[in-house]
């Protein structure tokens, strides 16, 4: 089933937020509208962040690169709480963050090149990891917007990607995830490969090549390739990978391969014209799932905007508990940036920071609170 968000949320006259609610046959939705002032306190667009909880309320800590700071948001409140300054050097020296993870107020996660550390709240570094070394020798680990860190405390360990770069051909022979135990230092690749349809065109997707993960959730990781519309999901127990197909109805659900690996321009026409497919994230108190993916465009050399993916629709595409697809819901041009969206208690938040967005303000992060329910019949 396909529906359209004809209608995003809006605030009454005193400012509060105003929901908006969509029903369908097997779900039903609120949207409501978020506002952080910033002022100058950060920037209103992220791309490293971690949602979390704390004494049961909704929280957000985002890196200000520019600053090298840490700024902590209270999401029900709509306010900046704290901001926390890094140090560069010294044993709490921490350089910049590519990958955060939020566990607990004192159990903070962070990548910096080939490093994970743990902070406590008070920035003190109380573990440190190396993972340069990868465990067969070859590739490099790290996290970055795509995949993000996460830490899955049933296993106590933290994923991570596996990367050949500059060596296509290698990386799509090998696994592309790799666990970290934080008990015990340890370094394991998973069998988690990289999808028949990318190893079958030898991974040649240019810019689109990679692996989306956003999730892992006891026994399961899920992850998805930005060149297909299928949802992967492993199972520690078993070692097993199941595939599950979460087709869309707006766009096309493969992205066709380049011609040529190192035609740049080839590369960047591929990127813009192609739909991408982002991770999924599980709703543990619905049992549903969420798939975020975009449409591509005709590619405009005059109106190459590489960073800045605009004038293209969104969509969420929601499974079931046994990732079975129930519906598709299209969302407006120009209101969200990629990679920024987040699941947080029961609810899928999405920035409204696209930099064409018409109430984009530098002072006011804007998120927009997706809550679904099931109907149950």
């Amino acid at each position: 089933m396909v529906l359209s968000l004809q209608v995003l949320a809006c605030t009454s006259d005193t400012g509060k937020p105003k929901p908006s609610t969509i029903t369908n046959g097997q779900i039903s939705y609120n949207v409501d509208t978020l506002r952080i002032h910033a002022d100058s306190k950060f920037a209103n667009y992220f791309e490293i962040f971690s949602a979390y909880q704390y004494k049961h309320k909704p929280k957000m800590m985002v890196y200000d690169a520019y600053n090298h700071s840490l700024v902590d948001i209270d999401l029900a409140n709509t306010e900046v709480t704290d901001i926390y300054k890094l140090e560069l050097n010294g044993e709490n020296g921490v350089s910049t963050i590519e990958g955060l993870y939020v566990h607990k107020s004192d159990s903070i996660f962070v990548y910096e090149n080939g490093k994970v550390k743990i902070l406590n709240r008070g920035l003190k570094v109380i573990a440190k990891y190396d993972v340069a070394a990868v465990p067969n020798g070859f590739g490099f680990l790290y996290t970055n917007y795509k995949f993000k860190l996460r830490y899955n405390p049933l296993h106590k360990c933290v994923l991570l990607n596996n990367s050949f770069r500059g060596n296509r051909g290698m990386a799509i022979k090998n696994p592309a995830v790799a666990s970290l135990d934080i008990v015990t230092g340890k370094l394991e690749l998973l069998p988690i490969m990289y999808s028949d349809y990318m190893i079958a065109n030898d991974g040649i997707f240019g810019y689109q090549f990679g692996i989306n993960f956003d999730c892992t959730s006891g026994d399961r990781v899920y992850y998805t390739f930005p060149v297909q519309s299928d949802v992967f999901v492993y199972d520690f127990t078993s070692g097993q990978v199941q595939e599950y197909q979460a087709d869309s109805q707006y766009t096309t659900n493969e992205v066709e391969p380049l011609g040529n690996l190192g035609n740049r321009d080839a590369g960047r026409v591929n990127f813009i014209e192609s739909p991408a497919f982002y991770g999924i994230m599980k709703d543990k108190m619905s049992g549903l799932h969420y798939r975020i993916h975009r449409e591509g465009k005709p590619f405009n050399i005059s109106e190459d905007e590489f960073n800045a993916i605009t004038d293209v629709h969104f969509y969420i595409t929601v499974l079931d508990q046994n990732m079975n697809y129930i519906v598709e819901i299209e969302l407006p041009k120009n209101v969200y940036a990629q990679y920024t969206w987040f699941y947080l208690d029961g609810s899928l938040y999405l920035s409204a920071t696209n930099n064409k967005y018409e109430n984009l303000k530098e002072d006011v992060l804007e998120l927009h609170k997706f809550t679904f329910k099931v109907n149950h019949t």
